[in-house]
């Protein structure tokens, strides 16, 4: 299967999806949710991937939403806004349904619809030292994708407020100590911890 924005393999009865804008730190445009959404129908339906993997390539996970894209609408006078979040709910919504395990790597920077696909995956691994961040404030737009359930249900609502109307950074290291993520781990471990994640749950 070949992607424009978006990796993927199966090795070892494991789907490997990598977001594949390094350049950009990996933001997720309209048609990289498309392509996600058909890669998370194959995991979904093929019996021999056991358990996924979702990652970002060069050192980042994602940036979250595509500002160029939202910039170039808005300049055209085009509302796509309602579009956008509607997507982001129904790729999220399809991660959160795939029947088997989905492990999210997470390194480097991670914002907005971003955090939200990591957050949908069944279990989080996370740098120590990741940048994290709910930015959607930052540029006046809601929580989508999403995000208002996804996090108020991890950490409840006092947090969650704070952190969508602050738009704060945050570490990965914070993020598992609110029970956010499932852990964070040294930057310098987290493919051998990835590596456990996956003997564990692909059986």
């Amino acid at each position: 299967m070949n992607f424009e924005h978006i990796l993927f393999e199966i090795r070892d009865h494991v789907g490997y999806i990598t977001l594949n804008n390094p350049a950009n730190r990996n933001p997720v445009p309209n048609p990289a949710k498309a392509e996600l959404m058909q890669v998370f129908d194959r995991c979904d339906f093929d019996d021999d991937i056991r358990a996924v993997v979702l990652r970002g390539a060069g050192g980042n996970f994602s940036a979250g939403g595509d500002l160029h894209a939202m910039r170039t609408r808005l300049e055209r006078g085009e509302r796509g806004t309602r579009l956008n979040c509607r997507l982001g709910s129904e790729m999220n919504l399809r991660l959160r349904n795939v029947k088997k395990p989905t492990i999210a790597c997470v390194e480097g920077a991670v914002a907005g619809a971003g955090m939200c696909l990591a957050l949908s995956c069944d279990f989080q691994i996370v740098a120590e030292d990741a940048k994290m961040t709910f930015a959607f404030v930052n540029i006046g737009y809601v929580p989508d994708s999403g995000a208002t359930y996804l996090v108020s249900r991890a950490i409840g609502y006092v947090k969650a407020t704070e952190l969508f109307m602050s738009g704060k950074r945050f570490t990965g290291r914070q993020a598992a100590e609110w029970g956010l993520v499932t852990e964070a781990v040294p930057q310098d471990q987290i493919d051998a911890r990835l590596e456990t994640y996956i003997k564990k749950y692909a059986n």
